[in-house]
């Protein structure tokens, strides 16, 4: 058992999918190819835009590490002159 000072030993390695999780997707994704693939996730964007836009939030990266370089220019207007 692990406790302070004690290295974790057992479970699954960093990475791995869990199961269930890997079976539901295979579900999921046989399902969409049952039913049209891409051209049913197309109709679906056009009949129900919100519900897509649920789906693309799900799939995309929660965090996003990004070094931005550049410079700005600021130019100050007087309104009163």
């Amino acid at each position: 058992m692990a406790g302070p000072g004690r290295p974790k030993t057992g479970g699954r390695k960093k990475g791995v999918t869990n199961k269930v999780n890997a079976e539901v997707k295979e579900l999921i994704r046989g399902a969409l190819d049952d039913v049209g693939g891409q051209a049913y996730l197309v109709e679906q964007a056009k009949a129900n835009p919100i519900a897509f836009m649920v789906l693309i939030g799900k799939i995309l990266p929660k965090d996003i590490n990004a070094k931005i370089e550049g410079t700005i220019s600021l130019e100050m207007v007087n309104e009163f002159e």
